[in-house]
């Protein structure tokens, strides 16, 4: 009878647990198969293509199951700003980290069409790119740096700062994504008692080289004193430079991680039909704010984009 009893106790518990896994909307696979969400997608039905918009339907969806999974891989000590990069990066590429998906059910509703979709996000492979996305921040937070400043012993300041700061600095143009550019002028303000007093001038101003848009700029004005003349302006330059150090610390990375760019899209061999739904399509995706057709001849396009994508987010995105 005891044995009995054990014996019932077990099959009870047993459907509990049945019943708990199916009722979570997020259950854990086989440890290779990964974590197992359930998430809706919708999509605008364009020209009654319905086809096309359960396609992009699933695919919001599996975008959204692998952003609930990469948000508990993300430490709540991350930065704001990266933790956001980092699930828009993640997003962009959510192909590669879906080992399944099941499409429970779909419907039309108001225009939109809508999915339920099942599937297993491989949350090692996920886990894997969270941490080098934390330690890269995607080169969109660390792109690479040229540092122009007619000054010695300011540029190395600044080239050190940077480097300190993780972002990889380069000599050449064509290499560097990020300008920083300097200007120095500087003053004898006043001479008394055996006294140089010198005011240092420096202007930063960085930019973007593909686009030439400004990030940041700010002139930073500071005073050395000093029985010699030379070292006088050396001091005032060196406090004017690490003004301009925690300045660029500070709002730099902010500045590279919220600004909006525009990227430019070629497109070749596309009739005027097809470039419209093509148009369409990018201004229903996510994280694109504005498209501009700047050129369209001979079955060749040219469109600016304003988004917060990178050039390799929106590739992955649009492919």
């Amino acid at each position: 009878m005891p044995f009995r009893r054990f014996h019932w106790l077990w099959i009870v518990i047993l459907i509990f647990a049945v019943s708990f896994y199916f009722k979570t909307s997020v259950t854990h696979a086989d440890a290779e198969e990964g974590v197992t969400v359930e998430t809706e997608g919708t999509s605008p039905i364009l020209n009654d293509d319905k086809l096309a918009a359960e396609q992009m339907a699933v695919t919001d969806a599996l975008r959204k199951a692998v952003d609930q999974v990469v948000g508990t891989l993300i430490a709540s000590e991350t930065d704001v700003k990266n933790y956001e990069l980092i699930q828009d990066t993640i997003k962009a590429r959510t192909s590669g980290y879906v080992s399944h998906q099941e499409v429970l059910k779909g419907w039309v509703e108001d225009g939109y069409y809508k999915v339920l979709v099942r599937a297993t996000v491989k949350q090692d492979a996920l886990k894997q790119s969270v941490d080098a996305l934390k330690l890269t921040l995607l080169r969109a937070g660390k792109p690479r740096l040229m540092v122009l400043v007619p000054n010695l012993n300011v540029s190395t300041q600044i080239v050190q700062s940077m480097k300190n700061a993780g972002f990889p600095v380069v000599n050449s143009k064509n290499q560097a994504e990020i300008l920083v550019v300097g200007n120095i002028r500087s003053e004898l303000i006043s001479k008394s008692y055996g006294a140089y007093a010198e005011q240092a001038y420096l202007s930063i101003s960085v930019s973007r080289v593909d686009t030439g848009q400004t990030l940041v700029s700010q002139t930073f004005t500071t005073r050395g004193v000093h029985i010699n003349e030379s070292v006088a302006l050396q001091e005032a330059l060196n406090n004017a430079c690490n003004l301009a150090v925690d300045f660029l610390n500070e709002q730099l990375g902010k500045q590279l991680v919220d600004s909006e760019r525009t990227l430019q899209l070629m497109v070749s061999g596309i009739n005027y039909s097809d470039l419209q739904q093509l148009q369409r399509r990018l201004k229903a995706t996510p994280n694109v704010d504005n498209i501009f057709l700047r050129n369209f001849n001979n079955g060749n396009a040219q469109l600016d984009l304003e988004t917060g994508f990178l050039p390799d987010q929106l590739a992955d995105f649009i492919s």
